[in-house]
């Protein structure tokens, strides 16, 4: 979870699992939970929130390797008289609390799933999976492969481009910019890649000629820049003129 306060962690029921110290101290202390006390546990899988258009973010597979049942529950939030969002991408908690609370009214539906357990011989990553889609199924959007890890990149990446953007004021010049390694987007931390296959490849042949690479590097250029400048002014409400 977020680094709360400890007063409002007490005011929302928060528990300190252990999370900080690793997934098995924070299994070990769950499943103590589970066994000692009768308030269920509840638990965010996705580890972050989406705008739930488009996909529903991978699962965890802790709260799936307790061993107990599964209560799935759907959750969306919105405001529907004053268009200000319930979180925004790099948003602060104390920002989206503060429009909590001085927002009108914030809408919350709730939709309560079937209990789920798991099945004889079906391994816990296939146990996240299935809730996974069933959420996914109800919200009408697809289940995806992307983390929260994947989400915080994103954040980074789209933050950093739009203070440049505000920077040079012109979106050609930032992404040619980028392109042209004068400005370094923040690299994503090392991981290992469990299955290479679902690496996407973006290039499929290298041309020997260098005449050929540097227009093939011209072609993806201005294809870039005519992507993200129809998307920077679609984000800002201006005609691509």
């Amino acid at each position: 979870m977020w680094d709360l306060p400890p007063g409002l962690n007490w005011i929302l029921g928060y528990t300190d699992m252990g999370v900080k110290e690793g997934r098995n101290k924070l299994i070990q202390n769950a499943q103590k939970h589970c066994q000692e006390a009768s308030i269920p546990i509840m638990a965010l899988p996705e580890a972050a929130s989406t705008n739930a258009r488009v996909g529903l973010l991978k699962f965890s597979i802790w709260p799936f390797s307790l061993g107990q049942s599964v209560q799935p529950i759907v959750i969306t939030a919105s405001r529907p008289v004053i268009p200000v969002l319930v979180s925004v991408l790099g948003g602060r908690w104390w920002l989206d609390t503060f429009w909590f609370l001085f927002s009108p009214f914030t809408l919350f539906t709730i939709r309560i799933l079937p209990v789920e357990d798991k099945l004889i011989d079906e391994p816990e990553e296939e146990f996240s999976q299935r809730i996974q889609k069933l959420i996914a199924e109800k919200l009408k959007v697809a289940p995806t492969k992307h983390t929260s890890a994947d989400k915080v990149e994103y954040a980074k990446r789209k933050l950093f481009i739009q203070h440049q953007a505000g920077v040079t004021n012109d979106v050609d010049l930032t992404i040619s910019n980028i392109l042209e390694g004068k400005v370094k987007i923040p690299q994503k931390t090392p991981q290992k890649i469990q299955d290479p296959s679902l690496v996407p490849s973006k290039v499929k042949t290298f041309s020997k000629s260098p005449k050929e690479r540097q227009m093939s590097f011209q072609e993806r250029k201005l294809l870039m820049l005519a992507e993200a400048k129809t998307k920077y002014l679609e984000n800002h409400g201006q005609s691509n003129s």
